[in-house]
C-alpha cells in the first residue's frame, strides 16, 4: 500500500513538472506564429475597372463600385490627379481634359491589412454650346463706332472679339472702330478652359458706308438786313434739307436776313442711302445793317464823295436803295451800275422820276452796261452812292 503512493506521488510530480515547462514553453515561443490578433495578412485583390466611364454626358459621374478584396472593410476612393479629375464619395468630377487617376481602396479589418486598386481614365476636351454675337449698329460710316454683345459658350474662358479686315475697321474690347468704306466680319472666340475646347461664333458683317462730304455755298456770303440769299450743296447723295440759326430764317434753299446785323448759321443734311452714311456741313452768312443814305450819281462826272462809296448789288436791291427816286432823262430802260458790275432796273420812259426797282443780270459791252439798253444823256452814266 505504502509503495503504490509513493509511486503515484512520483508521476504526478512528473506531470506536474512537464506542464510547468510546456508553459514556459509558449510563454517564450515565436509569437508571430502563434498570434491571436493584427491586421498582418493581405487581403485577395481588389476589381476595379473604369473602362466604362465617360464624361460625354457631363462633367460629374458616378464611379463603378470596385469589388473583391477581403474582410469587411470599407471600400474609399480618392483621385491621385486632382487638378484634372476630383472624387467626393463615389461621384467624380472631370476638371479638364487629361489623364485622371483613382485608386479604390479596401481598408484594413480583422486580420487583413489595407489593399488598393488604381486605374485611369482619358477625359477628353468637350465642345462648348454655341457662341453667338451682335454688332450694333451693323453700318457706320468712317470713324464713327458700333458695339459688340455676345452670349453662349461653356466654361469660364475668356472671349476675344476680332475683325477680318482692320484697315476697315478695328476692335478694342467690345467696341468696333470703322476706319474705311467697306465690309469688315467679326467674330468671338471664347478661350478653352477645364473641360471645354475653344469655340469660335459664325462672322457677323459691318458695313462701313462712304460718308457724305457735303460742301455749302451760298449766292452772297454776305447779305444785309431783311435781304436773301439762295444756297446750293454738293457732294450729297440724298435730298438736302437746311436749318438756320442766328440772324436769319430759311426756307428750302433760300436764306431771309432777320432785322438784326449779326451772324446766320446755316446747317445742311443729307440722309443715308445705300451705301452712303449721314452727311453733314455749315455755312456762316454775314448779316449787315442797312446803308444809312442812298442816292444817284453821274458816274462819268462825279463820284460819291469823301466818306462814301459805290453801293454793292445786295445794297442796292434789298436794303433801302431799293426804293431810292431819282429824275432820269433817257430814251428807255435805264439801268444803274453798282461796284460789282451788277445792274439795277429802275424804270422805263425818260425825263421822269424813277424809283429802283429789281435786279437784272447780263453781259456788258459798253461802259460796263447792256448795249441794247439807251443808259445815257450824251455819254453819261448813273451810278447809286451809299454813306456807310
Amino acid at each position: 500500500m505504502k509503495r503504490s503512493i509513493k509511486l503515484f506521488l512520483l508521476l504526478l510530480t512528473i506531470v506536474i513538472t512537464f506542464d510547468a515547462f510546456a508553459v514556459k514553453k509558449v510563454e517564450v515561443g515565436t509569437p508571430s506564429t502563434f498570434k491571436s490578433g493584427g491586421s498582418d495578412r493581405p487581403q485577395a485583390s481588389l476589381n476595379f475597372d473604369l473602362s466604362g466611364l465617360s464624361f460625354s454626358s457631363g462633367a460629374t459621374q458616378t464611379l463603378p463600385s470596385a469589388t473583391g478584396g477581403s474582410g469587411n472593410g470599407s471600400i474609399t476612393y480618392t483621385s491621385t490627379t486632382p487638378s484634372i479629375c476630383s472624387v467626393s464619395g463615389s461621384a467624380v468630377t472631370a476638371l479638364q481634359s487629361g489623364t485622371c487617376r483613382i485608386t479604390a481602396t479596401r481598408a484594413a479589418s480583422g486580420i487583413y491589412a489595407a489593399v488598393s486598386a488604381t486605374r485611369e481614365v482619358t477625359i477628353s476636351a468637350q465642345t462648348q454650346a454655341a457662341l453667338s454675337l451682335e454688332v450694333n449698329p451693323n453700318s457706320i460710316a468712317p470713324q464713327q463706332t458700333a458695339q459688340v454683345t455676345f452670349s453662349g459658350g461653356s466654361g469660364n474662358g475668356v472671349v476675344t472679339i476680332t475683325s477680318s479686315d482692320i484697315s476697315k475697321c478695328t476692335v478694342s474690347g467690345t467696341t468696333i472702330t470703322a476706319v474705311a468704306s467697306g465690309t469688315c466680319n467679326i467674330t468671338a472666340t471664347k478661350a478653352a478652359s477645364g473641360l471645354y475646347s475653344l469655340m469660335t461664333s459664325a462672322p457677323v458683317s459691318l458695313e462701313v458706308l462712304t460718308a457724305q462730304i457735303l460742301t455749302v455755298t451760298a449766292a452772297s456770303n454776305s447779305i444785309y438786313t431783311s435781304g436773301t440769299t439762295t444756297l446750293s450743296t454738293s457732294g450729297n447723295q440724298s435730298v438736302v434739307t437746311y436749318a438756320a440759326s442766328g440772324s436769319c430764317t430759311v426756307s428750302g434753299s433760300t436764306v431771309t436776313a432777320g432785322s438784326s446785323a449779326g451772324t446766320c448759321t446755316i446747317t445742311a443734311s443729307a440722309p443715308a442711302t445705300a451705301g452712303y452714311s449721314v452727311g453733314s456741313a455749315t455755312k456762316t452768312i454775314t448779316v449787315n445793317g442797312q446803308p444809312s443814305a442812298c442816292w444817284v450819281v453821274n458816274y462819268n462826272s462825279s463820284s460819291c464823295g469823301s466818306g462814301n462809296r459805290l453801293a454793292t448789288t445786295a445794297e442796292i436791291t434789298t436794303a433801302r436803295c431799293l426804293n431810292t427816286s431819282f429824275t432820269w432823262a433817257g430814251s428807255s430802260s435805264a439801268y444803274l451800275q453798282g461796284s460789282n458790275g451788277g445792274y439795277v432796273k429802275h424804270g422805263v420812259g425818260y425825263n421822269s422820276n424813277w424809283t429802283i426797282s429789281s435786279f437784272v443780270s447780263g453781259s456788258a459791252s459798253h461802259g460796263g452796261l447792256g448795249s441794247v439798253n439807251n443808259f445815257s444823256l450824251g455819254s453819261t452814266q448813273a451810278a447809286v452812292c451809299v454813306t456807310p
